[in-house]
């Protein structure tokens, strides 16, 4: 999914989105968020840039869920008191990456 010909960013499903945020930021336009999918599992530590897009998660180089499956987006304890660094975190492909 890290393909640098991805046209797709990964994103939280706009509707999700306005209903579960906005979030608190760590960084100018950047919060980290737990995600929940539909079959409810949790993955805690992903990164997203304001407003909507998926760049990272914590210790993962590829995205471990189907964006379209998000279902729930919040902010535990633990993902407020989490940075990212470089060695790791893997930023995936945005808008802005080039």
């Amino acid at each position: 999914m890290n393909d640098p010909t991805q046209e797709k960013y990964f994103q939280i499903p706009q509707a999700v989105f306005e209903r579960d945020g906005p979030f608190d930021q760590f960084k100018q336009d950047a919060s980290i968020v737990t995600v929940e999918t539909k079959e409810g599992k949790g993955f805690p530590a992903v990164l997203v840039l304001y407003p909507n897009y998926i760049i990272g998660m914590k210790g993962m180089k590829e995205i471990p869920f189907d964006p379209d499956d998000i279902q729930r987006v919040y902010q535990s304890d633990t993902d407020q008191k989490t940075r990212t660094d470089s060695k790791s975190w893997t930023i995936w492909n945005h808008p802005w990456k080039s």
